[in-house]
């Protein structure tokens, strides 16, 4: 049985600071738009995304699944775009499907320079998110965060990638193959993950759309909240 093709997809990235979508299906894009403010952030996505459906001929029935980058990132920016996605797929009754932005840049970096890398995402307050993939873009690991100075010494030798290079390098990384790249999201780099291959695999690699936080929220819950009132 031949692969089903990849169906109109809107592609949601709100993870990294700013808001950016897509459409596409696997033939072509269909058009994207971006903002950088994150204020009021759900309200910009659904006027953003009313622009695009617009702009691109097309209305929500013509939608076949929401893809949402599920982070690590803002914690914020996290949710609000997977509330819209989980919204959005129940009221058309279409799949909703989750990427992280460590896959996105994988893809982005292997597309030019091709072979295995680490994607180190910068995570502020002296830390990186990182993840190893192969040469085929498949993570060899789990994700995780350490400290800039940490990840500059156990990846000396190994090829970068990734916004969180720069950071690396400045605690004395001097791996001989590193890639900086830009910061922010980036729907249309997950369109482009989504249709490698000529579109034959956007399946692999589709993930729940849960998030992926990895580092603990600021926010806690009083402890009342968690353990109960012990005087109640």
């Amino acid at each position: 049985m031949e692969p089903r093709p990849m169906p109109l997809t809107l592609i949601i990235d709100t993870a990294e600071g700013g808001t950016s979508l897509a459409l596409g299906d696997a033939a072509r894009p269909h058009g994207a738009v971006s903002l950088e403010d994150t204020a009021r952030q759900s309200e910009q996505l659904v006027i953003m995304l009313e622009r695009l459906l617009k702009d691109a001929g097309k209305t929500y029935a013509d939608l076949g699944q929401v893809v949402a980058n599920i982070g690590p990132g803002s914690f914020t920016g996290i949710r609000v775009g997977l509330a819209v996605a989980r919204a959005l797929g129940l009221a058309l009754s279409i799949p909703v499907h989750g990427v992280t932005g460590l896959q996105r840049t994988a893809h982005a970096v292997q597309s030019l320079h091709p072979g295995p890398l680490v994607v180190i995402q910068e995570a502020l307050r002296g830390q990186c998110y990182w993840q190893p993939f192969d040469e085929n873009g498949n993570p060899t690991a789990e994700p995780g965060i350490e400290a800039h100075a940490v990840l500059a010494r156990r990846f000396g030798q190994a090829r970068l990638a990734g916004s969180g290079v720069a950071s690396l390098i400045k605690h004395g990384l001097a791996a001989p193959q590193a890639v900086q790249t830009g910061t922010g999201p980036d729907a249309s780099a997950v369109w482009a993950f989504l249709v490698r291959d000529g579109g034959i695999r956007w399946q692999d690699g589709l993930q729940p759309p849960r998030p992926l936080y990895i580092r603990e929220p600021d926010a806690k819950l009083p402890t009342p909240f968690l353990h109960g009132n012990d005087k109640a």
